[in-house]
């Protein structure tokens, strides 16, 4: 419902009315696009503005908000976009698989050759192949601790290829942080990168072959194999900003 204080004349109910809110609205908008084109103009590096969206706060007030990342997927839409495509290239995919009785990894495709069945099961025991496993760092890329525990888990579970999956909110909580407040998203995802690589490959000291892909990068890939899994054009791999 309108605000008051911006429309005070609003009544619900006659068409009247209707028609002079719905011109009322239409003013609001336009004068909020023209703010926003404004301070476009006035900004210094595009790289580091990617969206302008308005966004209707308290079901009336229009702003106009710089957005240099968008979030991406949650967590669920992610798990579930890499079981839908396991399963669209003939493996048997699975999610939340218990690789010992402390490590579980988000999803893992299997060869369905040696079937999985619907039981639960114990990986020490079953007469399975996983050869695919991914784990998803949403809201802990950052943390040095759970991507070592995800790479810890990949190496329990003993897939031919481990996947460990860098959500886009990772992303946007580093931009977030003081210290790399002024960072364009492709400087971000290069010191982000750095750091998880040396965590994997470092540290961790993974005992089997292990990638780490970002969120886009997955997005491109798992577009390029099954379009009709993923409903939007190829994404930039660095980040919703437009690359130089």
């Amino acid at each position: 419902m309108p605000c008051a204080s911006e429309w005070p004349n609003w009544r619900p109910g006659s068409k009247t009315a209707r028609e002079e809110n719905n011109a009322r609205a239409r003013k609001a908008v336009s004068r909020a696009a023209a703010v926003a084109n404004q301070r476009l103009e006035r900004v210094s590096d595009p790289e580091n503005v990617r969206n302008y969206v308005f966004a209707k706060t308290h079901a009336i007030r229009l702003e106009c908000r710089l957005m240099p990342e968008a979030e991406g997927l949650n967590k669920h839409e992610l798990i579930e976009l890499l079981e839908n495509l396991g399963n669209s290239l003939d493996f048997d995919a699975r999610t939340e698989v218990e690789a010992s009785e402390s490590a579980w990894v988000d999803v893992v495709w299997f060869d369905k050759h040696l079937p999985v069945g619907e039981k639960p099961f114990k990986m020490r025991n079953a007469l399975v192949l996983p050869v695919v496993a991914f784990e998803v760092e949403w809201g802990t890329g950052l943390n040095a601790k759970h991507v070592k525990g995800s790479v810890s888990n990949l190496n329990n579970l003993g897939a031919q290829l481990g996947v460990i999956v860098i959500a886009q909110h990772n992303l946007v909580t580093l931009q977030k942080l003081p210290s790399h407040a002024k960072e364009n998203p492709k400087e971000l995802q290069k010191i982000l990168s750095d750091r998880v690589n040396r965590w994997v490959y470092s540290e961790a000291q993974a005992k089997s072959r292990i990638i780490v892909m970002f969120e886009r990068e997955f997005i491109n890939w798992a577009k390029g194999l099954k379009p009709s899994l993923i409903g939007v054009a190829p994404l930039s791999a660095v980040s919703p900003a437009a690359s130089p």
